[in-house]
């Protein structure tokens, strides 16, 4: 038996949707290793060449009156639809580049951040700055500060209190955001 050529089968398929199978069998496999190899995504290759079989499949009556088969039809459909994703992603870069600091920018704005805590800190009692740095920089809880300090739990919240609010004045006095 022969094999029926594109456009029998689109026309086929236009009374018996079922016959639209065929062009999938014939035309999925291509469009994607096309669109794979442009795109070097495989996941997008696949939904690009499922797209375009959608298009087709939905355009079948108008491309089976044409009589020119769908072969170019879907590569172009294919093309327009990898073009469409390259803008995507380029617009998206664009996007990320201009509303994302660097990962160099996030670092000089920490370490500025540092500065200012730091310079903040040395304002503070000795006391004050042993407890800040115990608590915040070494990560103890109340209770371990106190042991460390020989003080109580309620001393160290309230050395804590005293020196968060002359670290709080002096960023305030200096306009500094620490």
């Amino acid at each position: 038996m022969e094999e029926k050529t594109e456009q029998q089968v689109l026309e086929e398929s236009v009374t018996d949707p079922g016959q639209f199978d065929e062009i999938v069998s014939r035309y999925y496999d291509p469009l994607f290793r096309y669109a794979s190899k442009t795109l070097g995504d495989a996941d997008l290759a696949g939904d690009i060449a499922e797209e375009a079989l959608l298009r087709c499949f939905e355009q079948r009556a108008k491309l089976a009156r044409a009589g020119k088969g769908c072969r170019s039809w879907l590569y172009r459909v294919a093309t327009n639809l990898m073009m469409s994703s390259f803008e995507a992603r380029a617009a998206a870069q664009r996007y990320v580049e201009r509303a994302a600091p660097s990962w160099s920018q996030l670092t000089e704005q920490a370490e500025n951040m540092t500065e200012q805590v730091l310079e903040a800190l040395a304002q503070c009692t000795p006391a004050e700055r042993v407890v800040v740095t115990l608590r915040y920089f070494e990560g103890m809880s109340d209770n371990e500060t106190a042991l460390a300090t020989g003080k109580t739990s309620a001393s160290v919240r309230v050395t804590l209190h005293r020196a968060l609010e002359h670290m709080r004045r002096f960023c305030t006095r200096e306009t500094r955001s620490c």
